[in-house]
Formats: structure tokens, sequence, C-alpha cells
């Protein structure tokens, strides 16, 4: 349990962008936002570190990640090119605690808190961003799953084959951000269209 005048980081790491705030209770000291480098161990590192610095010890760190997590190992990342499995313990040195959530996850857990969770029990959060995720929730429980919507095959007929981390011709492939950003030439808009209404 954390005490009354402990610090928390939040961070959202992004495929993107990466955000952060950091908070004693009850007050906002410090928030910042900036593109997602490529080398995110080291700007996360660097990022806890100028904080340290400024405010001193810092308990609690909570990260959100865009890839499934278990036991705080992230899996591989489509929106942050990563094949492997990743810990982050080595960028918060220090750190009482680090909890490691996927980024839906802790985005369904908000919502059922303080959005449309108070209201309805069942609910499937769906982003589509850099990747694609899902978080679902049943009678109020946000699930500890790993909700792999993004990666489903789409069975789109007459399109080339996108590929993406052991998966080709799928929304993720075909539909996220970071995918539009890769593709070549001109963009199939109803295609994309066709293929998100055929999973919503």
């Amino acid at each position: 349990m954390l005490g009354n005048n402990e610090l928390i980081l939040g961070i959202d790491l992004g495929g993107t962008s990466l955000s952060y705030r950091l908070e004693a209770p009850e007050k906002l000291l410090a928030s910042g936002s900036m593109a997602t480098s490529d080398n995110f161990f080291k700007q996360l590192a660097n990022i806890y570190e100028s904080l340290v610095r400024e405010f001193g010890l810092i308990n609690a760190v909570s990260l959100g990640v865009p890839g499934p997590v278990k036991d705080n190992v992230m899996g591989p990342s489509f929106p942050l090119g990563t094949e492997e499995e990743c810990t982050f313990d080595r960028c918060f040195k220090g750190a009482s605690h680090l909890i490691v959530k996927n980024d839906l996850f802790m985005a369904l857990t908000a919502e059922m808190t303080e959005g449309h969770g108070v209201v309805y029990k069942n609910l499937v959060l769906v982003s589509i961003s850099t990747g694609i995720g899902t978080a679902v929730a049943v009678d109020r429980k946000p699930l500890d799953i790993r909700g792999e919507m993004g990666h489903q095959r789409i069975g789109v007929i007459d399109t080339e084959v996108a590929k993406c981390i052991n998966h080709s011709n799928c929304w993720a492939s075909m539909c996220s951000g970071k995918a539009i950003s890769k593709k070549e030439g001109s963009l199939d808009f109803d295609l994309i269209k066709s293929a998100n209404l055929r999973l919503l």
C-alpha cells in the first residue's frame, strides 16, 4: 500500500506518442507528451530519472503498453515494432512498485470507475489507433485476457496479403494507423471501411 505523501508516475506508452503524469495525493506535479522514440527504453528511463531529480523518490510507476502483458512482461507489440518479450524494470530503478498492463486494459479499468462502466456492466472497448486493441468487462469486472481482435483475419477477397507479426491479411495490418502510414501508394478507403465493418 502507498502512503499519503508518496508519488505515483503514470505513463501511456504508445506506438506514436508517449504521455506521462506525476502525482502526489490530490496534486499534479508534472505532465508531458512527446513522440515515442525508437529507443523507448532509454526514453522512459530519461523521463523517470529527470522527475526523480526534480521531485524526489517516485514510489510507484504504472505503465500502459500497446501489447499483451503477463506478469509485468510485454509480449510482441505491433505498434512498437517489437517481436520479443520486453521487461521495463531497468527503466525505473528505485521505484518500489512497477505495474505494467495492456493500455486498453487500463483504459477499461478507468472506464468502469469513471465512465460508461458506471452505467453498463458489460463493455467491449475498441481502440483504432497506431495499432488496434480491445478490452472486455463482464459484470463490471475488466478481464485480464489477451484480446487480439486486431489480428483477426478479415478475409477480404482480391487484396494483397498485408503482413504483421506472425499474421497476414489481418485487421491491424490493414486498418491501423501504423499500417496505413507504411502503405505505399493510394489507400483503398472503401476496403478499409469494409474491413472495419466486418469486425465491429
